[in-house]
């Protein structure tokens, strides 16, 4: 099968929802990638398709680091989505591994996700506190918040919680 990553474009959005809501078993992160779709003109939004049939979902949003010096702007990937007829194919580790190369090029200094540790272990992240950035969420245990650094330089010294679009607060 083969699968291709682009963009997401305004005629991927109702089946991004379902995409959404069948890979989560619920309507939260779909809700949540609709709100951000009119809110965040910064999102990255990545599909990907097999077929020409959309199936997959890996959405970057701005987050900022305080640190005592200064503010580091990075992304977060969240949600990351495949639809489950589709799932066990490679497809999400295609879609954040095409994540990672195009933030590397754009010059983004890191990169957050939230959950599934052991799965995004693989591609290098590591828990956010090794880089002592700590998960905006009382629910959600500072382990389940990982980080890639792709600019330590720029890094250095900042540490502190990672703030998320306020969109993200009812989505936890």
């Amino acid at each position: 099968m083969k699968i291709a990553i682009r963009r997401e474009e305004v005629d991927d959005a109702l089946v991004l929802r379902e995409v959404l809501r069948r890979a989560f078993r619920r309507a939260t992160e779909a809700d949540l990638v609709d709100s951000l779709r009119q809110s965040c003109a910064d999102r990255i939004a990545l599909v990907a398709t097999a077929a020409n049939v959309v199936v997959g979902l890996a959405l970057f949003t701005p987050v900022i680091v305080r640190g005592a010096k200064r503010t580091i702007r990075g992304m977060g990937l969240w949600p990351l989505a495949v639809h489950p007829e589709f799932q066990g194919e490679g497809i999400g580790s295609l879609l954040v591994e095409t994540g990672i190369s195009l933030l590397k090029r754009n010059g983004c200094p890191f990169l957050i996700v939230v959950f599934a540790p052991l799965f995004y272990q693989r591609f290098g992240f590591v828990e956010a506190a090794v880089h002592n950035v700590q998960s905006p969420w009382r629910n959600i245990p500072d382990n389940a918040l990982s980080i890639m650094v792709f600019d330590q330089e720029t890094m250095n010294g900042v540490s502190g919680l990672a703030s998320f679009r306020p969109e993200f607060d009812s989505a936890v």
